[in-house]
């Protein structure tokens, strides 16, 4: 899930930098007097452009891979839920679901473990606890 969050999140720069190129395209026009400039640029801006839908194709197929692996595993909890909305409905739906279930839980509803009969945690413990 982190991995995938991380890929998300990586990926706005290059969404906000395809905007950008999206606005230089615009301008083309008003920017060169000389058309041989304006197509040289225009096909730098192109250019770039491609790049960056690249790899930000690349970046979305593998976060929705990564995605699709969680919410596929058998026993995975709240974390195959939350993966499947973010699959289905976007990472807003899912980060607003899981405020709502925090708040639940804040509110006296049990989690998982309470469920399964679990009173014992060990926070920051790695390895074996006996």
């Amino acid at each position: 899930m982190r991995e995938a969050e991380r890929l998300i999140a990586s990926s706005k720069p290059l969404l906000e930098d395809l905007l950008d190129l999206d606005a230089r395209f615009n301008e083309l026009g008003t920017r060169f007097s000389d058309v041989d400039d304006t197509i040289a640029e225009g096909k730098s801006l192109a250019e770039m452009a491609m790049l960056d839908v690249e790899e930000l194709e690349t970046r979305i197929s593998r976060a929705a891979s990564l995605l699709r692996e969680v919410a596929e595993v058998d026993g995975a909890g709240d974390y195959a839920t939350y993966a499947g909305m973010v699959l289905d409905a976007g990472m807003d739906a899912a980060d607003a679901a899981l405020l709502q279930r925090i708040i639940a839980i804040a509110s006296g509803e049990e989690t998982a473990a309470e469920r399964n009969g679990e009173r014992e945690i060990a926070i920051w413990k790695r390895g074996v606890t006996l």
